[in-house]
């Protein structure tokens, strides 16, 4: 089965999981004594940073603006930014006025920016930057029938508040430290599309559970744990 030619509607995104960083610090007569922590992060979490970054000094090249204080994070894997196929945007609630911001996309100077990207192959397309190396080692396994399709495959999902310092997996030196936030979830990605014929509606979704590098609150940081859903469906055109 394939989504070509079909428009998204607005999906869910859930992220939550524990990043372990640096805690507190202290020296005694005898030994310097180091503590770590552990930091929840979720949708609030990146969404405000995202907020903050697209708001300031941290926005694509002409693109500032304000997020909504309620939007959302949504995720349409059968879209193309201009570089990749699947990207992460910004709408309001449901009820509020329209708003869009797409993640991921060109600047007005035509330079590209991300700050969110998953990269990873499923049936229908190779999503984010799963090419070069990365592409190589991802593995996919699927269940078909008529109308549906169940697939697992390695994926990354790479969320950071510096929208030119994309593609961690193909360039894992762009993980930087100077960044007040960046998380790695890195894992297997279960992966589900559904097709229904009669009412020309298709629905995809995914969850994806693993581990990776963090950056949260400018301290260095492992994530422990984390967790990323999502839920679209289209209509086809």
């Amino acid at each position: 089965m394939a989504f070509a030619s079909s428009q998204a509607m607005a999906g869910t995104l859930n992220i939550s999981g524990v990043v372990k960083t640096f805690g507190t610090t202290r020296t005694t007569s005898s030994a310097y004594i180091e503590t770590t922590k552990n930091v929840a992060f979720n949708n609030k979490t990146i969404y405000l940073a995202l907020s903050n970054a697209i708001a300031g000094f941290d926005a694509p090249a002409g693109l500032a603006t304000h997020l909504p204080k309620d939007g959302i994070i949504g995720f349409n894997p059968n879209g193309y930014d201009g570089n990749v196929d699947g990207y992460f945007y910004v709408t309001n609630a449901p009820g509020k006025p329209f708003f869009f911001f797409a993640l991921s996309g060109y600047d007005t100077n035509d330079d590209y920016y991300s700050y969110m990207e998953l990269d990873t192959r499923v049936a229908f397309s190779s999503l984010g930057f799963a090419s070069g190396l990365f592409n190589e080692t991802i593995s996919e396994v699927e269940t078909r029938a008529a109308t549906s399709l169940t697939s697992s495959s390695k994926a990354l999902l790479y969320i950071h508040d510096n929208p030119y310092e994309y593609d961690d997996s193909s360039v894992p030196s762009r993980f930087e430290d100077n960044d007040l936030l960046e998380i790695e979830i890195g894992g297997v990605l279960t992966m589900k599309a559904n097709e229904n014929g009669t009412t020309a509606k298709a629905t995809f979704s995914g969850s994806l559970r693993g581990t990776g590098n963090a950056i949260i609150d400018e301290e260095d940081g492992v994530v422990t744990s984390g967790t990323a859903s999502f839920s679209t469906s289209f209509l086809d055109l």
